[in-house]
């Protein structure tokens, strides 16, 4: 079996993205940032390795689909997508993520409170898809300064 790898992102890179919009907005990447409400952001902030992270400021209570970050991944049906990335979670309790691939089944992720966690998730489909798909409207209102956090992420295709 042969791994490729079809996405990377440390997220240390100033012009990746507008760090003062708010709502929609297209990485330089590829990724694509996307909130029903239109007041959510993405900003850059820090990272477990002193570096930057991508900080989410979900203002969009509701289902999984409320918000939401796509990651630039091509696969066919007969392929696997392996998403890894570290997530920083600084509520008092755990909070659920989401991932999917089009046309494929959505996988739930516990992400611990109050510290980094490293995630692992193998997402399948059955049709060729472009995109994994990060859902995170089931985070709490951030308008008071909680802001959900992911950094070092890769996608391999097998």
């Amino acid at each position: 079996m042969t791994t490729t790898r079809v996405f990377v992102q440390g997220y240390d890179d100033r012009s990746l993205f507008n760090d003062s919009l708010r709502g929609q907005q297209a990485f330089a990447d590829g990724e694509q940032f996307w909130d029903a409400c239109g007041t959510s952001a993405v900003q850059f902030g820090s990272s477990y390795r002193g570096a930057s992270a991508l900080n989410f400021y979900c203002r969009c209570q509701g289902s999984a689909s409320n918000t939401t970050l796509t990651l630039p991944a091509l696969a066919r049906p007969d392929e696997t997508l392996r998403v890894q990335f570290w997530a920083y979670n600084p509520l008092v309790s755990s909070v659920q993520v989401h991932l999917q691939r089009a046309a494929g089944l959505r996988s739930t992720v516990t992400v611990p409170s109050q510290q980094w966690f490293p995630v692992s998730v193998d997402l399948r489909s059955s049709a060729s898809t472009s995109a994994v798909i990060l859902m995170l409207g089931d985070l709490p209102d951030s308008s008071g300064g909680f802001t959900f956090r992911i950094d070092e992420v890769t996608v391999d295709r097998f």
